[in-house]
C-alpha cells in the first residue's frame, strides 16, 4: 500500500467516524426527531426503525426521497443555517443521517405526536 492509499484510507475512516456526529450536533436531538418524524410521515418508516434499531442494517435513504420528505423550504433553511449548497446537503443526509440516528438512538426517536 502507498503512502497516499494510506492516507486516504485515514481520511476515510475519520469521515465516517466524525461526520455522522457532526449530523447529529448541526441537528440537535430535536431537529434529529423532527427530521426522522417528517420520515415517517412520508411514508420511509421502515428506513428510520432501521436506523433506530441496533440489532438490524441500517435502510438506504435517497437524496428524492429527502427532498420529497422534507421539502424544499426545509432542505434550503438547513443548507442556509449550514452556508451550503442544496445539493452538498442532501447528499451529506442521504449518506450520513442514518449513522447519525444509530447513533443517537433511542433520544433521536420520533416521540409518538410529532
Amino acid at each position: 500500500m502507498s503512502w497516499s492509499d494510506a492516507v486516504k484510507g485515514l481520511v476515510a475512516d475519520a469521515e465516517q467516524t466524525a461526520l455522522p456526529g457532526l449530523v447529529q450536533n448541526l441537528l440537535g436531538a430535536e431537529g434529529l426527531q423532527a427530521i426522522l418524524g417528517k420520515l415517517r410521515d412520508a411514508g420511509l418508516g421502515d428506513q428510520v426503525a432501521s436506523w433506530l434499531n441496533s440489532s438490524r442494517a441500517n435502510l438506504p435513504i435517497s437524496v428524492d426521497q429527502l427532498r420529497a420528505a422534507l421539502g424544499d423550504e426545509q432542505i434550503r433553511s438547513i443548507a442556509t443555517s449550514l452556508g451550503l449548497p442544496i445539493d452538498a446537503v442532501l447528499d451529506g443526509l442521504a449518506k450520513y443521517l442514518p449513522q447519525a440516528a444509530a447513533a443517537a438512538a433511542p433520544e433521536a426517536a420520533p416521540q409518538p405526536g410529532s
